[in-house]
């Protein structure tokens, strides 16, 4: 354990949701507390489920508060007696509404964000993307350090003139030693040993774009579609794979706390979202050696090395979905070079004990502005 990173962190994850932004600031903190012996952090959280996982979490407290803007002195107060009784060094909010609210509290301590959005989406009207951008300036900064999840985030704020706070701090993951249980999915939903499956891991809504792979599913007659997440278009899909005939081929597990163990019964994970920066799921099937197809958006080509780490399609696209789900199972050798690929990229690029040694040394750098 490193014995010269001395501090104590307040941070703030007030999401109205609990997804891969709040998994990877979880990992991020429990990382450091297993580094740095010196490490101290408090967590104001929400919403329940947020909570639940940070009182989880070995090192650290937890401080429950509300997301919603209405309610932010409230907030604010919760933060500030938090920060007095850590004595407190510095402030990380994570994602884009606890980052909006800490700038507008005036805490009095350094900030640095955390952020895992892209500010523009390509399906957001262009009226709000102006509007959002110009809010970034001001917000942003306030912010002494701002870690970018993706090199897409960074040009956005360089655009606003923001490159000097910008840090590239992709997402990581804790790297698994021990062999994967591929069986553990098949068990789990009935599947024979030799039954093709695939998985898509994240909430069941339009930018994770699942309809797109029940769409791909009609035209993989061999391949049983199994959907990790929860989220608002749940009925919606049920109901599209029934009018494909597919609804028998078709599982929806809900959200599942052992989402990454259950990836490794996969035979390949599919993300065929329409905006993304850099998911965890896709570190986590590549760390379990099963073979990615994912959308070439936001930070994804980051991850993967089209046609050596996985494959990348056009987002929106089913037919092209289908299409790189074939090759992989047509191919089997190449579904193993690509496993291997991705596995060893992982563990070279995106492991946590090292993207935790860059975090610690970015709080740093915010602790001591003054």
């Amino acid at each position: 354990m490193d014995k010269d990173f001395d501090m104590r962190l307040i941070a703030v994850s007030l999401s109205e949701g609990f997804g891969g932004a709040e998994i990877a600031l979880l990992r991020m903190l429990s990382e450091l507390h297993n580094q740095f012996e010196d490490f101290r952090v408090i967590c104001v959280a929400a919403p329940e489920r947020m909570i639940q996982a940070a009182s989880a979490v070995p090192g650290v407290e937890v401080r429950p508060a509300s997301p919603r803007y209405q309610d932010i002195l409230t907030t604010r107060r919760t933060i500030a007696k938090a920060a007095r009784a850590l004595g407190a060094d510095a402030v990380l909010a994570n994602n884009n509404r606890s980052i909006y609210l800490c700038r507008a509290m005036a805490l009095g301590l350094p900030l640095a964000a955390y952020q895992h959005c892209d500010l523009s989406v390509p399906s957001v009207a262009r009226w709000r993307i102006i509007a959002r951008r110009a809010l970034a300036s001001h917000i942003y900064g306030g912010y002494v350090q701002v870690a970018c999840t993706s090199r897409r985030i960074i040009d956005d704020l360089s655009k606003l003139g923001l490159e000097q706070r910008c840090v590239y701090m992709p997402n990581a993951v804790p790297i698994v030693s021990e062999s994967p249980d591929r069986q553990g999915l098949r068990r789990l939903i009935g599947a024979s040993p030799t039954e093709r499956i695939i998985v898509q891991v994240g909430r069941l809504e339009p930018g994770k774009n699942p309809a797109l792979t029940v769409a791909a599913l009609a035209d993989l007659p061999e391949v049983r579609g199994v959907f990790i997440g929860d989220g608002p278009q749940l009925a919606e899909l049920v109901q599209l794979a029934a009018h494909l005939g597919i609804k028998d081929r078709c599982t929806w597990l809900g959200y599942r706390n052992d989402a990454r163990s259950l990836i490794a019964g996969a035979d390949a994970l599919v993300l065929p979202s329409a905006s993304e920066t850099t998911p965890l799921c896709i570190l986590e099937a590549m760390d379990a050696g099963v073979p990615v197809v994912a959308s070439s958006v936001g930070g994804i080509p980051e991850q993967i090395v089209d046609g050596k780490s996985g494959l990348l399609m056009p987002a929106l696209d089913a037919v092209s979905l289908a299409g790189r789900i074939k090759i992989l199972f047509e191919h089997p050798g190449l579904a193993e070079r690509i496993a291997a690929a991705g596995l060893a990229r992982v563990r070279e690029c995106f492991a946590m004990r090292a993207c935790a040694q860059r975090f610690a040394s970015m709080l740093q750098n915010v602790a001591g502005h003054t």
